[in-house]
């Protein structure tokens, strides 16, 4: 049973990893590949490496957070791996339709649909507290974005009056850009890793420490979720990147920055955010910034179907995955 029960740990971490990987890179390098920054391959390599520093450095504070103050059960492992299986099955279903949706939304509505199920004992308060987190980081993330692209545009782009011009601008904005792109896979290592890791660590596994207090179980989370970068990452980076408004280097910078900030100072307070909320926020932000008309109301639709169907979805599933539990068990 102890053999059975490792493995399932192993599996539902390892594949909640992958499926992050797979649709939260778009949040990190989706805008520099959409406006040609820097090439797919390239970009998933670099944030493979940060998501992994992120990940050690500043990781401690959600790692913490998400292990055991949602939920209060002596059967909390089982909950941890049903919500973890969950969550999976959901992001891999929108990953593979090319949808940026939120894991921790995911990942949460699994918890909560175990403990509904199993009558364990939940946490209203900090669920509420991450509720409005995932409300309010996105409007953040589009107000950010939208006023540092308003000063770049104020300060740089209007003193041009040629094309030429216009381009060399663009090409000063890469390495902010890249570098930009690069904090928010930190903030994804810091935020998205360690939600794993602390579920992991919330099941019980002993910790051998690497570096900064985490442990092995970030590494191998970290590890995990690099495969699927680059297994699915280019399906949503397309979506981020390319469908929902025209991108150039000084609007995809205005929209890294932003998202970058709001990630690292929720991380920094201990709280699970959604970086797909704000991502998409943030780019919908320098899309306005241009005129209505430069943003894919389609796509937008489409977007906003899948956040509201995500936390229902893993709380279903869950929901479900509990009641079969209880009946074999």
């Amino acid at each position: 049973m102890l053999i059975l029960h490792i493995v399932l740990i192993v599996a539902a971490g390892g594949l909640l990893a992958f499926s992050i990987g797979g649709n939260d890179i778009a949040n990190a390098m989706g805008t520099s590949i959409g406006s040609g920054a820097i090439k797919p391959k390239k970009a998933f390599i670099l944030a493979s490496v940060f998501l992994l520093i992120g990940a050690l450095a500043l990781g401690g504070a959600v790692r913490s957070a998400v292990g055991g103050n949602l939920v209060e059960s002596e059967y909390g492992h089982v909950g941890a791996i049903i919500a973890m299986f969950s969550a999976s099955s959901v992001v891999l279903f929108m990953t593979k339709r090319g949808l940026p949706t939120s894991t921790t939304q995911a990942l949460i509505g699994g918890l909560v649909g175990w403990g509904i199920a199993a009558g364990a004992k939940l946490n209203w308060a900090y669920l509420g507290k991450i509720a409005v987190s995932w409300l309010v980081s996105p409007l953040i993330g589009f107000a950010i974005s939208a006023c540092v692209y308003l000063l770049i545009r104020k300060v740089f782009v209007s003193r041009i009056t040629d094309v030429a011009a216009r381009d060399r601008l663009e090409m000063r904005f890469r390495v902010p850009l890249l570098v930009s792109s690069c904090a928010v896979a930190l903030a994804m290592g810091a935020n998205e890793v360690s939600q794993v890791a602390g579920f992991i660590s919330f099941l019980g596994v002993p910790s051998i420490p690497v570096a900064g207090g985490l442990g092995i179980e970030s590494l191998a989370a970290a590890a995990f979720m690099t495969l699927g970068i680059f297994t699915f990452g280019s399906r949503v980076s397309t979506t981020v990147g390319r469908r929902i408004t025209d991108l150039v280097h000084t609007s995809s910078f205005a929209a890294q920055f932003a998202t970058a900030a709001v990630i690292l100072a929720f991380s920094q307070l201990g709280i699970p955010v959604s970086t797909t909320h704000t991502v998409v926020g943030a780019v919908i932000g320098v899309g306005m910034v241009r005129g209505e008309g430069n943003v894919d109301k389609r796509s937008l639709r489409e977007i906003g179907m899948c956040w509201l169907t995500t936390f229902p979805s893993g709380f279903a599933i869950a929901f479900l995955m509990t009641l079969l539990y209880n009946l074999i068990f």
